[in-house]
């Protein structure tokens, strides 16, 4: 199926949400169909505070979820067929600075592996991991620049 997730903050934490593209007319209308709707599925997933960013791996296997209120990255494996999320272990890695806002992922930067990238807005400071492209798994996090001003967007190449 095809998955849409969306990041919104409670009373206390935050949870993404999983919605999925009206494409089976058995449980969608030809109207809900042919305008794209989407449909709540499954329960919300717990996070950190604030999630303010997402992205998605190349493979579409893996979630990261930058949480600005926690200063967090969350990462969830994504289900194939029903697009839950599965916590990966570690589920969290701090952001190495505050408030982060923004992720970016440089997929085979080193032999294979990728490197995920987190503009911490509040401590203008970019941070970042190692993951390991077959789990997912984020290692351990270092700073790797302190750019003028704060950072509110990434794109990686």
């Amino acid at each position: 199926g095809v998955f849409v997730y969306v990041g919104n903050q409670g009373s206390v934490t935050g949870a993404v949400s999983e919605y999925q593209l009206c494409t089976d007319a058995s449980v969608c209308t030809p109207q809900e169909v042919a305008n794209n709707l989407l449909f709540s599925v499954g329960t919300p997933t717990s996070v950190g505070q604030t999630p303010a960013a997402m992205l998605a791996d190349p493979t579409n296997s893996f979630l990261y979820v930058a949480c600005s209120g926690s200063n967090l990255v969350d990462g969830f494996r994504m289900t194939t067929n029903t697009g839950e999320l599965v916590p990966l272990i570690p589920a969290s890695q701090p952001s190495q600075g505050s408030g982060p806002v923004a992720l970016a992922l440089h997929p085979n930067y080193n032999a294979g592996a990728e490197f995920l990238y987190v503009a911490n807005n509040a401590s203008s400071t970019i941070g970042g991991f190692p993951v390991v492209a077959t789990t997912g798994t984020m290692g351990n996090p270092i700073t790797v620049t302190f750019p003028p001003g704060e950072p509110s967007g990434l794109a990686g190449r």
